[in-house]
């Protein structure tokens, strides 16, 4: 399905996608890519989707894809490697075709977010061994300048498996997993990460079940959850949570605007989103 500002297209069914997970990314109006864990892709050019064809990547689960343009999109795709540990698989688009994959070791990449084709900011997790050969896992950031993966850097605990969205080089923001005092977030300014933090005012950017983000600048993202129940009771759901962030606080938006397990994407350098989820959409201006 596409959006052209007032109204949704009819949808599209994809038969070689079925039964699997789907990751899509878009650059403009024009153009879109989707790729699918049982290793296909198709690409939108405006009018319609090209038909399947084969990733260069075996079985891509894990998959996460950012695309700045039609010649450059970058695909991740986590996996365990031969010794057990971690191994993220990767390779980029130049328009026309896929290059040939790289791997990246002790590292599951798990969201990343392209501003342009030499600046990416991945999060996931390292494997690091420790004191005595005992193994762990650390929460990290690495970014890609086109041809290389920086150093992973420490987020702290709960950001690893959450997601990442950048405005620019310099604006970066990750929201991961719930603690009793709060969320936690981080926020990259281009030189550095913030200490881990946690949105303390109660209303929570993700009680449970984060579901999605998108930074549009500096100082607008939003982002969403699928709402919470406790020990599988019914009777303690908490509705969906959908905030805004403005760069120092987080803004709940009022409930009528609150859409279950909405996916978000806001246009870059403008307040304007698009909300899906749950069968009903939400378009937002700031």
């Amino acid at each position: 399905m596409t959006f052209n500002g007032t109204s949704w297209s009819r949808p599209t069914v994809e038969t070689s996608f079925a039964q699997s997970d789907v990751e899509v990314a878009c650059s403009s109006s024009s153009f879109c890519i989707a790729v699918s864990s049982n290793g296909g892709f198709i690409g939108w050019n405006g009018g319609s989707w090209s038909r399947t064809s084969r990733l260069p990547i075996r079985n891509p689960a894990s998959s996460a894809i950012s695309c700045t343009s039609p010649s450059y999109c970058l695909l991740t795709s986590g996996s365990e490697g031969p010794n057990g540990n971690s191994l993220t698989t990767y390779t980029t688009w130049n328009g026309s075709s896929w290059t040939h994959p790289l791997s990246v070791a002790d590292l599951d990449i798990s969201s990343i977010s392209c501003t342009k084709a030499s600046f990416c900011m991945g999060i996931g997790q390292e494997n690091i061994t420790g004191t005595g050969g005992i193994q762990f896992e650390s929460d990290i950031a690495t970014s890609w300048d086109g041809s290389l993966w920086s150093s992973p850097v420490d987020l702290g605990d709960e950001l690893g498996f959450g997601m990442v969205s950048c405005a620019s080089s310099e604006s970066c923001l990750v929201v991961g997993g719930y603690h009793a005092s709060g969320d936690v977030y981080a926020v990259w300014n281009g030189l550095r990460w913030s200490k881990e933090g946690q949105d303390t005012s109660g209303t929570g950017i993700s009680p449970e079940g984060f579901e999605s983000l998108s930074c549009s600048g500096r100082s607008f993202c939003l982002t969403t959850d699928g709402g919470s129940v406790i020990n599988g009771d019914a009777a303690s759901f908490t509705p969906p949570v959908t905030s805004i962030w403005n760069g120092k606080t987080w803004t709940p938006l009022p409930k009528k605007d609150r859409i279950e397990g909405g996916i978000i994407s806001c246009a870059t350098a403008a307040q304007y989103c698009v909300i899906v989820g749950s069968g009903r959409y939400f378009i937002g201006t700031g």
